[in-house]
């Protein structure tokens, strides 16, 4: 079955906030996760992991080091939720 992705506003603005760094590998290496996540949301590339503790329900996909996307599975209604696209690490 073929999720929906879809980017909460503070996603979209994370994103657009990345874009405008210039890291070129790293935005298309997101894309390529997005893509990804209408697929095989749990599974791929980016060492995806099932959080735990505060982050329980949520998912991520290392892009980097540093910069990770955070998101939700709605299972029933084959919906993908990317709740962030940050510094799992915090600004620095």
């Amino acid at each position: 079955m073929i999720y929906k992705v879809f980017l909460a506003d503070e996603a979209n603005k994370q994103l657009l906030t990345y874009k405008k760094s210039g890291a070129k590998k790293d935005i298309l290496k997101i894309y390529e996760f997005l893509e990804e996540l209408r697929i095989h949301p749990t599974s791929g590339t980016g060492k995806v992991e099932q959080l735990k503790s505060n982050y329980k329900g949520y998912w991520s996909r290392r892009v980097n080091k540093q910069y990770r996307i955070l998101y939700t599975i709605d299972e029933e209604r084959f919906i993908v939720e990317v709740a962030s696209v940050r510094s799992h690490y915090g600004e620095k």
